[in-house]
């Protein structure tokens, strides 16, 4: 009995760390891809105030911005903050990265085309505890939120919209 109170004790603390693997991401991002239409909870995937780039640009979060806000004792590891996706289905690559400000934490998409910037995820607070983006098919992100929540974020309504996962 003590060995498996001890076996489910190091299984328990092990998940976090199997669920942050580009492996497992990269998984449900093929799930998620084969899916011909969205379920779940959605929501709005735009929230809080627009800001003013000019007065508080976005900046790209790099890995090693996202390891140095990492809990201390926290396997170091490569983080993937950028995918490739069709966002707006237009046929041309687009890149979804994630971006913070003084303020706020976004998924921005550089549109191929040279046709601008659409936000495709932003709310109040920061980057900073293992956030992993990756494309999930042509159209879809998944943004995962380690210890806390899958999130699927795509425009294929129309406009930008989040499908929470792990709630």
């Amino acid at each position: 009995m003590k060995k498996i109170l001890i076996a489910a004790a190091l299984t328990a603390v092990a998940m976090p760390a199997l669920a942050q693997t580009n492996g497992w991401l990269r998984g449900v991002a093929q799930q998620v891809a084969a899916k011909p239409k969205l379920t779940g909870r959605a929501e709005n995937a735009v929230r809080g105030a627009n800001v003013d780039a000019a007065k508080d640009p976005w900046t790209p979060m790099t890995v090693a911005r996202m390891a140095a806000a990492a809990a201390p004792g926290e396997a170091k590891k490569t983080y993937s903050l950028s995918a490739q996706v069709d966002w707006n289905g237009d046929g041309v690559a687009d890149v979804a990265y994630l971006a913070t400000n003084r303020t706020q934490m976004a998924v921005l998409v550089r549109l191929g085309g040279n046709k601008g910037t659409a936000v495709a995820y932003r709310s109040t607070g920061s980057w900073g505890a293992g956030e992993e983006l990756v494309a999930a098919g042509k159209r879809r992100l998944i943004l995962n939120v380690p210890e806390s929540t899958t999130v699927v974020l795509s425009a294929e309504s129309g406009r930008p919209m989040a499908y929470f996962t792990g709630d």
